[in-house]
């Protein structure tokens, strides 16, 4: 009777660990799509703010400087009123990272899910001019 209870416990721990593992896969699935979607919107952000980094070149022969950011580069096709107030963010809510340099075209990455700058290392997620 005994050695019964042992087998039907074992049996039972089975079950319910493939039924767990069967509902919670799908969860962890879904979970790591979301992590993609937010880097792949953000790859998609900066290369829209480094096209337009390329039509301000175009128009005014230099990059935006640090202060006038991506707004200068924004305001060249949408208007300055439009983009007066607003907040330009990654997907997790952080603002992009825009660096001019001295020569060349800036600097312009996400700090991605961590928050944290490591100058377009680590985690971070940046897009580069063509």
């Amino acid at each position: 009777m005994l050695q019964r209870r042992k087998v039907w416990f074992i049996i039972s721990g089975v079950i319910i660990a493939i039924v767990l593992a069967v509902i919670l896969y799908p969860a962890t699935q879904l979970m790591d799509s979301g992590r993609h979607h937010k880097r792949d919107k953000a790859q998609r952000d900066l290369e829209g703010y480094l096209e337009l980094l390329q039509r301000f070149y175009i128009r005014y022969q230099r990059y935006p400087s640090d202060e006038e950011g991506l707004r200068a580069a924004l305001a060249v096709t949408a208007g300055t009123e439009a983009v007066k107030d607003r907040h330009i963010s990654d997907p997790w809510g952080q603002s992009y990272v825009y660096r001019a340099k001295q020569s060349g075209p800036p600097d312009v990455y996400s700090v991605g899910p961590n928050g944290t700058d490591e100058h377009g290392q680590g985690d971070d997620i940046s897009a580069s001019m063509k």
